[in-house]
């Protein structure tokens, strides 16, 4: 946070200039922005930084727009707002993630094509808003593209390309599309397994987005088996208290209690609620659907 909030200060001194120097000033701020470290928006102990970052992000695309100066050069400056629309999908901020991917993405798109990795980053970064908005039609739509681009670009196999084909899976999950997102999710799981090794990143995503296509199908044990076994292999390399562990643990915890194992789903849901409650607040979707399952736990146990 201290160097987010000096460059800050220093981008505010650039632009207590007179107006005839907001070009310069704001191609100083861009750099300004540009070097700072990279801080991974997945960990909400960077969220405040990123809070800040967006702020004056939002300020200074309006004042780059204003006087010509491109936002989509140089790279540095390209993945950190990157990193900051991925921070607003994570801290459930997707309106305004939607406002800030919308300007960059025309932007970027006219001055580096629509095939440059980066617009097509932007461009996913929107089908995750539009899923977190509940629009699952236009983020599968959107993901349909963004999986079409990386292919023609860099190849069936391209750990980029299968991230896309796992978060397409996602999106015909969220439209009950089980059937045709448990085939694309087994071939996923197949090439990301062969390709990246079964716990690296984008594998455990898919094995688990696979897991939810078979819950949805009505098929609970075998979904339960893999939300296990990814559960297990996130805390091994991501670590116990890591979201996306916690997102397979409420998975396991989800599965559970369709079995009708009520007590050990609403020990994992007890601990879920603490941990997103301290780490996101009380108010994050998070915590209220993890309290929300402890509850339905607690009642199907008899225990108002």
């Amino acid at each position: 946070m201290t160097s987010v909030l000096k460059a800050r200060q220093r981008v505010h001194n650039l632009f207590r200039l007179d107006g005839s120097l907001v070009e310069r000033a704001c191609l100083a701020a861009r750099d300004e922005y540009a070097a700072l470290p990279a801080l991974d928006p997945e960990d909400p102990a960077s969220w405040d930084s990123y809070q800040t970052l967006t702020s004056d992000l939002q300020t200074l695309l309006a004042y780059m727009s204003e006087v010509d100066v491109p936002s989509s050069e140089p790279a540095m400056f390209r993945r950190l707002v990157i990193r900051v629309l991925r921070y607003l999908s994570m801290a459930d901020k997707s309106e305004l993630g939607m406002t800030v991917s919308t300007a960059v993405y025309r932007e970027w798109s006219e001055h580096l094509g629509d095939t440059h990795p980066d617009v097509i980053d932007v461009l996913e970064c929107q089908a995750a808003c539009h899923k977190e908005l509940n629009d699952s039609e236009a983020s599968a739509e959107l993901m349909k593209e963004v999986l079409a681009r990386r292919k023609a670009a860099f190849g069936d196999d391209d750990p980029r390309t299968l991230r896309a084909a796992a978060n397409l899976g996602t999106s015909l999950n969220s439209l009950e599309h089980f059937h045709d997102a448990l085939r694309l999710n087994q071939e996923t799981v197949r090439h990301c397994c062969a390709r990246l090794g079964a716990d690296h990143d984008t594998s455990l995503d898919a094995a688990s987005i696979m897991a939810c296509s078979l819950f949805g199908l009505g098929k609970h044990e075998a979904a339960l088996n893999i939300f296990r076994d990814v559960w297990t292999r996130r805390a091994a390399t991501s670590g116990a208290d890591a979201l996306k562990t916690l997102e397979e643990e409420a998975n396991v915890a989800i599965a559970l209690a369709k079995l009708g194992n009520h007590e050990d789903a609403r020990a994992m849901n007890e601990r879920l609620h603490a941990q997103y409650e301290s780490s996101l607040g009380a108010s994050h979707p998070l915590a209220e659907e993890s309290l929300k399952r402890l509850r339905n736990n607690l009642r199907a146990l008899g225990r108002e």
